[in-house]
């Protein structure tokens, strides 16, 4: 097994869930098949238009790194789409099928130079400030808001 890191410039999506403690605390189990059909949401995302992206977990979120600012801001999207067209009652009972006990989630986007780190030639991870800052913009987004920094919005257009 060959490990090697490599600077290289990437476009960073960080999510994560709004609430997602409290939402646990009031749903309980009901709640397990919601955060993985977001799970499953955000994958697809990534394999239909970022399908070369690095992903992680991040707790109620992810971390994805992509060469293409497109293929970042597609995805970004195609999520929040997701997202909002859910019907995420359909996991909860009557009584619990309120605004707050839906899942929103919130993306920020940033573009920078990470450390990458290949394992047998494959991309298995990054970190870098970057990946802080797509982080803090994505803090600043409300429930099903995609943010992007002026780095990228100048790349994508």
């Amino acid at each position: 097994m060959t490990e090697e890191r490599r600077k290289e410039n990437k476009f960073i999506l960080y999510t994560d869930i709004v609430g997602h403690t409290k939402m646990f605390g009031r749903l309980g189990a009901v709640f397990r098949p919601m955060r993985e059909r977001h799970d499953e949401m955000f994958q697809q995302a990534i394999r239909t238009h970022a399908p070369s992206a690095i992903v992680q977990g991040s707790g109620d979120g992810f971390f994805a790194a992509t060469d293409d600012v497109g293929a970042a801001i597609e995805a970004a999207l195609a999520f929040r789409r997701a997202l909002v067209t859910e019907d995420w009652g359909r996991f909860l009972p009557p009584e619990k099928r309120t605004p707050d006990n839906m899942i929103k989630a919130r993306v920020g986007l940033h573009v920078g130079l990470v450390n990458v780190f290949y394992r047998d030639g494959v991309g298995k991870d990054f970190d870098g400030p970057p990946r802080t800052v797509a982080e803090k913009v994505m803090s600043m987004a409300v429930g099903n808001q995609v943010l992007l920094t002026r780095a990228v919005r100048d790349q994508g257009l």
